[in-house]
């Protein structure tokens, strides 16, 4: 009996081990598909915004392109002001409660309130802007008309679609998000193939992203409706939360609405509209760089941000994700190099002069991945750099650079475009080491 007994205990516990094997191989399958199949997708994404990028520099006109690249800019910053945090509210308000219906419905609807109350202040100092620039560059009355028409369509869409997006990421729909996003960029791609080799025009350009956004909003709305009831109204104390964060992040928006695009804001100032059009559309090439912080932002900041508080093992895994990504910033800036002429040629024989300052773009790109690689990390830590003191020392950065750099030439403004995100690099480091030691002091 005893024997038997003992045979039962072992094959019990054999059979739990096994049972536990098979858990973490299935957990580890399922982390790894899930990392992989994302990857996939975002490369696919970025492939097909790549393609459709050189679709429109090789068949623009440079003086065309420029208004194209001034209009993406408008655009961007237009976005960012009108949002000015209020996504982030959204987020952390329906995180609260995510699976309630008319909870979610209500914060959403309060977002969409803001957002619009926030647009028109937008659109009122960034559209006469749009047009002042636009012809500053060259445009015609006409031409700089249909493209406000053109930016002011693109800018309303993504009023609602940020918001939309929410709800199905609080759920972790994540794959049928990556689903709208990759179907938004093949629609885009056929567009801008056909449309804009038939009829070369920034108009037609722009319209062929406002298109395909316009198609997936509704999508986006559908996928969204399971989640969150769209009959409810705003709510006067979810505002009140939300608006207590934008307060705190307005100041870094509006930094962030110049800072985001400077070399584009420099070239407009200092430079020339060819200038304009060369650095879009070497910039095109530096996109190749956007993989490596989507990789970033899905595998290594998620796990940097639970890390127990364990000082020397937090330093030692900040500074090997940043090793690793140096490494592949590296491999992708030495395969640019010796592909320069390749990487030129993409763009069409009007940017074949541009051959010697290709490495420098690509050296800048790759600094940035780095510097929002340590952005990421740092927020993902709670690692918040005081704002002032922060925005502060760069806008010293820059205006130092802007002094001792020559920002009214191609080959100065991507100096320029290395300079400021090393500091920035350098900066953010420097902080994550002295939040780690004092937040271990301080408990």
């Amino acid at each position: 009996m005893k024997c038997n007994s003992s045979i039962s205990v072992g094959a019990e516990e054999t059979a739990e081990s096994g049972n536990n094997v098979n858990t973490f191989f299935k957990k580890s399958w399922g982390w790894v598909h899930l990392f992989g199949t994302t990857a996939a997708a975002q490369a696919a994404i970025q492939m097909l915004g790549f393609a459709s990028g050189l679709i429109i520099v090789r068949n623009l006109p440079p003086a065309e392109y420029a208004l194209y690249v001034l209009s993406l800019t408008i655009v961007g910053s237009m976005n960012i002001l009108a949002d000015s945090g209020i996504t982030d509210g959204v987020m952390a308000e329906g995180g609260k409660h995510w699976r309630d219906r008319i909870w979610l419905g209500q914060v959403v609807a309060t977002g969409r309130k803001l957002r619009f109350q926030f647009a028109r202040i937008a659109a009122c100092v960034l559209i006469p802007t749009a047009a002042w620039l636009l012809v500053k560059h060259g445009a015609s009355r006409t031409a700089a008309g249909f493209l406000i028409i053109a930016i002011f369509a693109n800018f309303l869409l993504s009023l609602s679609a940020g918001l939309y997006s929410i709800p199905p990421a609080l759920h972790q729909r994540v794959f049928s998000g990556i689903k709208i996003s990759l179907l938004q960029c093949v629609i885009r791609f056929g567009l801008t193939a056909i449309f804009l080799l038939a009829f070369p025009n920034p108009f037609v350009a722009m319209m062929t992203a406002v298109v395909a956004q316009y198609f997936v909003l509704g999508r986006i709305k559908k996928l969204g409706t399971g989640f969150i009831d769209h009959h409810q109204k705003s709510s006067d104390v979810i505002e009140a939360k939300i608006l207590k964060l934008v307060r705190r992040r307005f100041p870094d928006c509006l930094y962030y609405c110049i800072s985001g695009q400077i070399t584009i804001w420099l070239a407009t100032l200092y430079g020339s509209t060819m200038m304009i059009a060369q650095i879009g559309a070497l910039s095109r090439i530096g996109q190749l760089m956007f993989m490596l912080s989507s990789i970033t932002n899905l595998v290594f900041v998620p796990r940097f941000a639970r890390l127990a508080n364990n000082p020397s093992l937090v330093i030692k895994r900040y500074f090997q994700a940043q090793l690793v990504l140096g490494l592949s910033v590296g491999l992708v800036c030495a395969a640019i190099g010796i592909f320069a002429k390749q990487c030129i040629w993409l763009l069409g024989p009007a940017y074949s002069n541009l051959g010697s300052v290709v490495m420098l773009m690509a050296a800048g790109a790759g600094m940035n991945v780095l510097s929002n690689a340590a952005f990421a990390m740092n927020m993902a830590r709670g690692y918040v750099p005081n704002p002032a003191a922060y925005i502060g020392a760069n806008i010293l950065c820059q205006a130092l650079c802007i002094k001792w750099l020559n920002v009214g030439s191609v080959t100065g403004m991507f100096e320029f475009g290395i300079a400021i995100p090393l500091f920035n690099f350098v900066i953010l480091s420097g902080y994550a080491i002295y939040s780690t030691y004092r937040a271990e002091s301080a408990a």
